[in-house]
């Protein structure tokens, strides 16, 4: 935590939202969290370096400053809940809902009207 505050000083920004989401995950899920940022932080960096800053910059603001984000979080998840879903990846085609990468063909196939 001590790198959030000096990231926090050097962008000049007031945490909004509770800094301490680390101790309600075990640390496996919280290594599988560490490991998406870091291969989606890799990717922008090698596929488009000169928005990488920005990037970096949204992602901070995400996860420690902007409270917005956290609403339309859990806004989002319950909405998901309604809808049924259990797991990632899930994906919707009007109400139609596939779930698994190995759907992704359906997806398609419902995206251009085909039967399933």
């Amino acid at each position: 935590m001590q790198h959030v505050g000096e990231c926090q000083d050097r962008l000049d920004v007031e945490p909004s939202v509770d800094q301490r989401f680390g101790d309600k995950l075990g640390p496996v899920e919280v290594q599988r969290i560490e490991l998406t940022l870091m291969r989606t932080a890799t990717g922008v960096q090698m596929r488009m370096p000169d928005r990488f800053q920005d990037f970096l910059r949204s992602v901070f603001h995400a996860l420690w400053v902007d409270a917005e984000v956290k609403s339309q979080l859990r806004s989002t998840t319950e909405e998901a809940v309604k809808r049924g879903v259990f797991g990632a990846p899930t994906t919707f085609v009007g109400e139609h809902m596939f779930f698994g990468q190995d759907r992704l063909e359906w997806v398609c196939h419902a995206l251009q009207g085909k039967p399933l």
